[in-house]
């Protein structure tokens, strides 16, 4: 209510403080209500900037909370415009662009479309691969979902590489004794 009194309802300081509300929202678990947070500001973002990377952050936003609310299509069509975006404006090989995939991705092997999740997760990988030392957390993720994602494609030993990949993603990240390096071994 602050920025839309002070700057107006469509202003693009009114859809960042909605983008920023709604994310606090989101760890405060009341996601239908930061719903409607992240679909206005997506709005704003896109009629004030039109295709620019703060809109691709609108919509990825939208399309992750969309997806963990169980509205597949909304999300699935969030994710894709967050990711044309951003790769229209900062690159296919961008670290953000790499993020947005691995949201694609998790969409897409929710909805059972595990090649599409599979290209994905890949492409997001080797993103990750491109930027050593600045996406380690992320490529931990990534790789980890990979390897669930080929365990369901029954690829036992894509699967088992995978996962060894992510552990030893993991102990870079997290340290030698990361439990979630050790969740990962416990796998292979």
């Amino acid at each position: 209510d602050i920025f839309e009194t002070s700057r107006g309802a469509d202003h693009p300081e009114t859809a960042k403080g909605l983008n920023n509300l709604a994310s606090l929202y989101v760890h405060m678990e009341r996601q239908e209500e930061a719903l409607a947070m992240f679909e206005r500001a997506a709005e704003i973002f896109g009629v004030v900037y039109k295709d620019h990377p703060v809109t691709a952050q609108a919509y990825d936003n939208l399309g992750a909370l969309s997806l963990s609310l169980g509205f597949g299509e909304k999300a699935e069509e969030y994710l894709m415009r967050a990711k044309q975006i951003s790769e229209a404006t900062l690159g296919a090989d961008h670290l953000f662009t790499a993020n947005i995939l691995v949201n694609f991705g998790v969409a897409q092997h929710a909805f059972g479309k595990l090649q599409e999740a599979k290209a994905a997760f890949t492409k997001a990988v080797g993103i990750f691969n491109l930027h050593p030392g600045k996406a380690d957390f992320q490529l931990a993720i990534a790789l980890g979902n990979l390897a669930e994602l080929t365990t369901d494609l029954d690829e036992a030993d894509e699967a088992k590489r995978y996962f060894a990949e992510a552990a030893a993603q993991w102990r870079r990240y997290g340290g030698d004794n990361d439990p979630r390096a050790q969740a990962c071994e416990s796998r292979l």
